[in-house]
């Protein structure tokens, strides 16, 4: 039994990549704005699971190293040749979601509360770890939230930017070994 999906399944995976990473994107600079998407669209952290939905696939393709059906050849996805033959918008989404992961946790998330926001008793406070810390604004509260979401965006970002990367590596892979065992077939 081939646990590996079919190259149009693949295809699809990798759409769902991209339109993910839009999604991510579009959350990511709503948080920017310190609007919190969560408190009125709480289904946005979904957006973990879509995570597994890339990457098993991939790893479900890679199971054995990547043997298609029409080849003996084993081929590996090396990470370092992912890029080789992408078209240009490729890497940048990747290059630019790991710049802006990297940069996004060391600038966006200060911390500034001293603890978790939380809606206890008709107050919105920030507490540590179940300890009561102070009282704050209902404002500050969404922007606290909505500076959480934002961490969480932008990993969402780098996993669907760099799972498009290597889905659409893998589809290549497929592409150039079902063009050389049509070949090996005619001759």
């Amino acid at each position: 039994m081939n646990p590996s999906l079919t190259t149009s399944q693949l295809r699809k995976v990798f759409y769902l990549a991209l339109s993910l990473w839009s999604i991510a994107i579009f959350v990511n600079v709503l948080t920017l704005l310190n609007i919190d998407v969560a408190d009125s669209f709480p289904f946005v952290w979904g957006l973990h699971l879509g995570i597994f939905a890339i990457i098993l696939p991939i790893i479900l393709s890679q199971a054995g190293n990547i043997k298609h059906q029409n080849t003996n050849k084993k081929q590996k996805l090396n990470l370092i040749s992912v890029f080789k033959g992408a078209p240009i918008w490729l890497p940048i989404i990747v290059v630019g979601s790991i710049l802006y992961a990297i940069i996004g946790f060391f600038v966006f998330n200060d911390g500034s509360l001293g603890g978790t926001a939380d809606f206890r008793d008709g107050q919105y406070i920030v507490h540590n770890r179940g300890t009561f810390v102070k009282t704050i604004t209902k404002e500050q509260y969404h922007i606290y939230n909505a500076e959480v979401l934002q961490g969480f965006s932008i990993v969402w970002i780098w996993f669907y930017g760099l799972g498009a990367a290597m889905l659409h590596k893998i589809i290549r892979m497929r592409k150039s070994s079902d063009e050389k065992s049509i070949t090996n077939d005619i001759s």
